[in-house]
């Protein structure tokens, strides 16, 4: 396993080919804040046209997706215009129908409506995300952009927490209000689903670490059922290769507490090389399944590897460590 280049903070944004309503001009925008070397944001976009296009996008976001940006026309009873150049055909999506996409987005701490009329969405998507900001009424797509631009401006160099979310909302806000002209244009909904926590205390980022070498940390608002894993992220090789947090480390029924595991880095031999250490929580849906691989592949060879991490899977504390 050999070094590898660090994660950031995905932006998942979701654009429809509406013309002439400034949504290329807000995803350059996008791009520009976020493209400095110093960011800890990466944009991923693209456009749909269609309600499975969108369904996709939402459903299985990647384990590093934290925040999903949604750009296009909304009209006044709430639904989201998907209109299709290639057969002249729109379809349309209700704000029941885009909330519950979310239902699943697991890892996803923000959500970003930048759609006119967008309030009701905005409502229905906070009972499964933690953080949902929309629009009430109509905006000017000039507004949209500078909200936009100036969220994302304060982001870029920082860890997504709600904090510094609340902060750059309110940048986001003032930017937008001499052509809004109403501080309420823009709401945001939170804390109405705690999302899971999880930190790594040792090893430090830059640590000389024996091996084995004991990886500790904590975690808070873990559903019953959802597991804990310590990996080593080799991309040179394609292989991320995990250790399971056992339940024996942890009460069953514990949503909040301390956690500590043996990880193997690197070969027996120090090598002096640098490797990249997190933590993930796996859903309750995904954990039977990823256990099952486990105990299976742990009869055949001393580790468990994986090519990429499964759907339903939710990184943390990602960060370089050396073989001493």
């Amino acid at each position: 396993m050999n070094e590898v280049t660090q994660d950031k903070q995905k932006i998942m944004l979701i654009a429809t080919h509406t013309p002439n309503i400034g949504i290329a001009e807000e995803l350059r925008a996008i791009e520009t804040v976020t493209g400095g070397s110093n960011s800890k944001l990466e944009l991923d976009s693209k456009y749909v046209t269609s309600v499975e296009e969108i369904t996709d996008l939402i459903q299985f976001p990647t384990p590093v997706t934290r925040i999903i940006h949604i750009s296009g026309e909304g009209k006044t009873d709430g639904t989201v215009e998907l209109p299709n150049s290639y057969n002249n055909k729109i379809d349309r999506v209700k704000a029941e129908a885009l909330a519950g996409f979310f239902r699943n987005a697991t890892g996803v701490k923000c959500v970003i409506l930048n759609f006119c009329y967008s309030s009701e969405a905005t409502r229905l998507i906070a009972q499964h995300i933690q953080c949902v900001i929309g629009v009430e009424g109509y905006i000017e797509r000039t507004a949209a952009v500078e909200f936009s631009k100036n969220f994302y401006k304060y982001l870029q160099e920082k860890i997504l927490n709600q904090e510094f979310i609340d902060q750059a909302f309110s940048r986001g806000t003032a930017a937008a209000f001499p052509r809004t002209g109403d501080t309420d244009t823009y709401i945001k909904l939170t804390g109405l689903k705690p999302q899971p926590e999880m930190q790594i205390i040792e090893p430090a980022e830059g640590s000389k670490v024996p091996y084995p070498c004991e990886c500790r940390g904590t975690f808070k608002n873990l559903d019953e059922g959802a597991s804990m894993w310590a990996y080593v992220n080799a991309t040179i090789e394609g292989k991320f290769y995990l250790v399971l947090i056992s339940i024996n480390n942890y009460p069953i029924h514990a949503t909040d507490g301390e956690w500590q595991v043996p990880l193997y880095i690197g070969p027996e031999q120090a090598d002096n090389h640098k490797y990249r250490i997190g933590v993930l929580i796996v859903d309750p849906e995904t954990t039977p399944k990823l256990k099952s691989q486990y105990d299976k592949s742990l009869q055949e060879r001393p580790f468990f590897a994986l090519d990429s991490l499964p759907h339903g899977t939710q990184a943390f504390g990602d960060r370089v460590v050396t073989r001493q």
